[in-house]
């Protein structure tokens, strides 16, 4: 006999536990037996995070007010109007399951989801190796980028490519200031925790020999891992379906990544809180078919998305497409055009959520059209 239950969300990550505490009657499903491990992101976010979820002080390890953009032979330091913030994510997911609990969502840990079929869903019970069946109205893939639910029952296609991060101790570090190297891999980075805590690392198809090659610029310091926090990154691509009826997807499963960053929690957030939007409509919208309050004109969690969420990622795709076509002597041509006062100003007052902010910076420098051979290659794929 099968439970019954309302809403089932696979992942007990930020953005699954997010959607928990969003909806009514729902229970997430976590494979780990802990929440917030293991932690396989840089932890870098804008304050723009700040219009989705509250940020208490005790979840912000640090403040990045400067970013040095660095090539083999030029670099250059571009400040922020607003501090980027280094987030603690065990604590922050943490927090996130216990607003979860208190808003009343139930979280099975140890829960391995399974398959689902005409409204069932069986998963296993790790602890006593039991396989369970439920019922359910909705069901939400939050499960990251190897995401089961996305397989069961989407033909998305989504290319992952390998990111390697270590958190290390490395003495001697400017803790506002993160550093990036944008032509290493697709790029790599030093992350400052504190003036002694770092966290290092590369996106690559070739992550660890090409991290490995990265590290040692450093050989002349001593650098102490602490702890491997190595994971992979799902591309986004503008094919990928979000939802099939009552099952839907949300964060890393369905690749809600800016290609340019490799970074997914803010748009992840943001579609936590449309999925939810969508269920309750159409939970009212049920309630009220026999009513003349009913509408019939609930939209889509598909529609939102690809109206609020995707036309951000489809430039970041693109740019990301141009970057990929860049060789070394091209970085330094970058570099060296960002020094000019008028595009660092335009990087100084938008932030990375927002990738508009890369016509501002043609208009102001049409040196930039250099790149315009790439342009055309990005914009055809």
């Amino acid at each position: 006999m099968a439970g019954e239950l309302n809403n089932i969300i696979i992942g007990g990550s930020a953005i699954g536990l997010r959607c928990g505490s969003l909806l009514s009657d729902s229970t997430v499903f976590e494979e780990h037996s802990s929440i917030g491990d293991p932690v396989q992101c840089s932890g870098i976010v804008t304050s723009s995070i700040k219009d989705i979820v509250e940020l208490p002080k005790k979840l912000i390890i640090n403040k990045i007010n400067r970013f040095n953009i660095r090539t083999d032979s030029s670099q250059v330091t571009i400040k922020t109007n607003s501090p980027n913030y280094i987030l603690d994510r065990r604590l922050f997911d943490q927090r996130l399951h216990d607003n979860a609990i208190r808003k009343g969502c139930k979280i099975q840990k140890s829960h391995r989801y399974i398959s689902n079929n005409l409204n069932k869903i069986k998963v296993l019970d790790l602890k006593n190796k039991k396989e369970k069946f439920f019922t359910y109205k909705n069901l939400i893939g939050a499960d990251g980028p190897f995401s089961n639910v996305a397989k069961n029952n989407f033909h998305n296609t989504i290319q992952k490519v390998p990111a390697v991060q270590y958190r290390v101790r490395f003495k001697g570090l400017d803790r506002e200031t993160v550093t990036v190297y944008p032509n290493k891999g697709y790029f790599a980075w030093i992350i400052p925790e504190d003036s002694e805590i770092c966290r290092i690392g590369i996106i690559s198809k070739r992550a660890n020999s090409d991290f490995i090659l990265f590290k040692k610029r450093f050989t002349s310091s001593k650098m102490k891992i602490i702890e491997n926090q190595s994971g992979v990154i799902p591309l986004y691509n503008p094919r990928i379906h979000y939802q099939k009826e009552n099952i839907f997807l949300v964060g890393d499963s369905c690749a809600m990544i800016k290609n340019t960053t490799g970074g997914g929690l803010y748009h992840g957030l943001k579609a936590s809180n449309l999925v939810a939007d969508t269920i309750n409509e159409r939970s009212e919208e049920s309630d009220c078919r026999t009513c003349s309050c009913s509408s019939g004109n609930v939209k889509s969690y598909e529609a939102k998305v690809k109206s609020d969420i995707t036309k951000d990622l489809i430039l970041h795709y693109r740019i990301r497409n141009v970057l990929n076509c860049f060789k070394e002597k091209d970085w330094n041509i970058v570099v060296n055009m960002l020094k000019k006062e008028s595009l660092k100003t335009i990087l100084e007052r938008y932030d990375r959520e927002n990738p508009d902010f890369v016509f501002k910076m043609l208009l102001a420098e049409p040196r930039l059209l250099y790149f315009i051979k790439y342009i055309f290659h990005a914009f055809s794929h």
